[in-house]
């Protein structure tokens, strides 16, 4: 593994030390490319269309397809949801983990990454990036690291060969993770709740 000005870090590293990186990251309107619980992903502040635009550059995705955000807390939820007995379900059911939740959002709700009256959300088993949000305060973007299209990626080198990660502002590396899926969609509309796995 190799460092470089870049920030680029490599497991392990003190906790407390990699939450600061990523917020400060976060921030500065900066990309972050790191493990999630299911592979490789970019990260960036939720409310900064100049960071999305980012990540959909480094992507090369289209500005029109969505992306879900990574929040720390039904509190955090919450604030842009509209809480009802299905959103109330599809939580107990499948949060926290490799799910996708996308539910309707507050009319007066403005975000980037809508998705028409409905946003994504996540709430992953992975104690870092919880910590980070809730350090940071406000929701992050989650994508996976790869060209819009391509297989998701669970080493670092395949990731290094897909995008270019000059253009990413904090690496933190852990090479090689678990080939888990990426999470399934969890769909709610007003008539049925739909369940739809990635391929």
């Amino acid at each position: 593994m190799y460092t470089s000005k870049r920030n680029l870090k490599q497991y392990p590293m003190d906790t407390s030390k990699v939450i600061k990186n990523f917020v400060d990251t976060l921030s500065n309107g900066g990309v972050i490319l790191g493990p999630s619980d299911t592979c490789y992903g970019l990260y960036c502040d939720a409310t900064n269309p100049d960071a999305i635009d980012k990540v959909f550059k480094i992507k090369q995705r289209d500005k029109g397809k969505p992306v879900s955000m990574i929040m720390s807390d039904r509190a955090m939820v919450e604030q842009f949801v509209k809480w009802d007995d299905k959103v109330e379900e599809m939580w107990d059911n499948y949060i926290p983990g490799p799910y996708t939740l996308i539910v309707p959002k507050f009319e007066d709700v403005n975000l980037p990454v809508e998705m028409g009256y409905r946003i994504g959300i996540r709430v992953p088993k992975n104690d870092l990036l919880i910590s980070v949000v809730q350090k940071f305060g406000r929701p992050i973007i989650a994508t996976s690291a790869n060209t819009s299209g391509s297989p998701v990626h669970y080493n670092f080198e395949d990731v290094k060969n897909d995008i270019t990660i000059t253009d990413i502002d904090y690496i933190y590396s852990k090479e090689i993770l678990p080939e888990n899926p990426q999470s399934t969609l969890i769909i709610w509309n007003r008539d049925k709740t739909e369940i739809k796995k990635r391929k």
